[in-house]
């Protein structure tokens, strides 16, 4: 599942939160990139309006040469690689509160859906 989470300029204020959970069969840079952009676009945010893509390190996502960042940065040259500040939440929750007497994972993802 991969959370598809944004930070943008609406008319007054500044809006943040995730838009959409995505089951993602095959995490190939292409169905993530397709996916990604159907989601941006059903909730009417502008591609050309995009300043910089943040998800976590592996080489699908923001390999040099067949990436999600390098089929975005190619519609989009200048756009800005960012860090996932969320997966290093995901993570963190995930790995190491072991010692929690709940699982938090399943607590955060049930007040975000």
């Amino acid at each position: 599942m991969v959370p598809i989470v944004v930070q943008f300029f609406s008319k007054t204020v500044v809006k943040h939160g995730i838009l959409e959970f995505i089951e993602q069969m095959h995490e190939s840079a292409d169905d993530l990139f397709a996916n990604i952009k159907y989601v941006l676009g059903a909730n009417e945010l502008k591609l050309n309006q995009l300043v910089s893509l943040g998800s976590d390190n592996t080489n699908v996502n923001v390999g040099n040469h067949h990436s999600v960042f390098a089929l975005f940065e190619k519609l989009l040259p200048g756009l800005i690689k960012g860090t996932c500040y969320c997966r290093v939440l995901d993570n963190s929750v995930k790995h190491r509160n072991e010692h929690l007497l709940f699982d938090i994972e399943a607590a955060l993802l049930k007040i975000y859906s």
